[in-house]
């Protein structure tokens, strides 16, 4: 089977006030890039329903590279972003502000309004994952499918927004890949190798400090969205690494089973950053739900 196309761009949001970066895989590289030059949305047709891949804390959406080329080939229409404060998306946060996933999900519809894309299926891992839960808040009825990976649903503890403050400080005084070493012990699983580790810190490296931090303290104050998902009634899936140890398989399953239709894949040999450690045990699970959830 061919790969197929592949490719990056800038849309402006003005209602937003930001320029998105995004990386994208099937239709939307054959068509986005000119419908952004052309200051007019891509038209839709009679696409399948799209799929939009919300990226981890610090990472960007570069992270979903094995996802965008398996889902390319497969004819799938993908977006991932560089949610606000993160890689080539600007402009940039404010020195103290906090970046809510709320703030990032308002940015993920106007994203769908710019394409006329009435719905997507969301995917969403850890902070990603957050986002996708702020959009089931707020905005229910853009949202065709949920997965949900290696994430939770419940608010911060308070030592957790404590902690979510030094890792605001350390960004600002050591930058992003300062953040991304005193993590990958929690983001990769024990035993991971030196290159899968130089993956992640070279995507955190691509990030600014200003981001990183921003997004820091507005993961800090996000709500429990526990009440949300059980009134979500669409296809959910829920993917957890077998060996995350930040959101281990008990997280996973205590979400599945609040989501009305929701189903649970354990990723093996995988931590927190399943997509990247396993991307075949991965794409595997995401595709068959979605093949077998959506028409394409």
């Amino acid at each position: 089977m061919s790969v197929g196309r592949l490719g990056t761009l800038t849309i402006a949001l003005p209602s937003r006030q930001l320029n998105l970066h995004l990386y994208v895989a099937g239709a939307a590289a054959g068509t986005g890039a000119a419908a952004a030059a052309a200051g007019a949305p891509a038209a839709t047709g009679s696409q399948p329903v799209p799929v939009i891949f919300l990226h981890a804390f610090p990472l960007n959406g570069g992270m979903w590279q094995p996802q965008l080329e398996a889902f390319s080939a497969r004819g799938w229409t993908a977006y991932a972003p560089d949610l606000r404060g993160f890689g080539r998306t600007r402009p940039l946060p404010a020195a103290g502000e906090a970046v809510t996933p709320e703030m990032m999900a308002q940015d993920v519809v106007a994203l769908l309004d710019h394409y006329r894309l009435p719905r997507a299926v969301l995917v969403g891992l850890s902070m990603g994952g957050y986002v996708a839960m702020a959009m089931a808040r707020a905005f229910p009825e853009r949202i065709a499918g949920l997965v949900l990976a290696d994430t939770r649903a419940s608010a911060d503890a308070p030592e957790t927004r404590a902690n979510r403050e030094r890792t605001a400080t350390l960004a600002l005084e050591k930058g992003a890949r300062a953040v991304a070493e005193t993590m990958l012990g929690g983001l990769l699983r024990p035993g991971a190798g030196q290159d899968e580790a130089e993956v992640v810190l070279s995507l955190a490296s691509q990030n600014e400090p200003a981001g990183v931090a921003a997004a820091s303290r507005g993961m800090a104050l996000r709500p429990d969205s526990t009440d949300i998902l059980a009134r979500l009634d669409c296809p959910a899936l829920v993917l957890v690494g077998a060996e995350d140890v930040i959101t281990p398989v008990a997280v996973a399953e205590s979400i599945a089973s609040v989501l009305p239709r929701g189903q649970l894949v354990v990723i093996p040999q995988a931590g927190h950053l399943a997509n990247l450690e396993n991307p075949a045990g991965f794409n595997a699970a995401l595709l068959s739900f979605l093949e077998e959830s959506f028409a394409r």
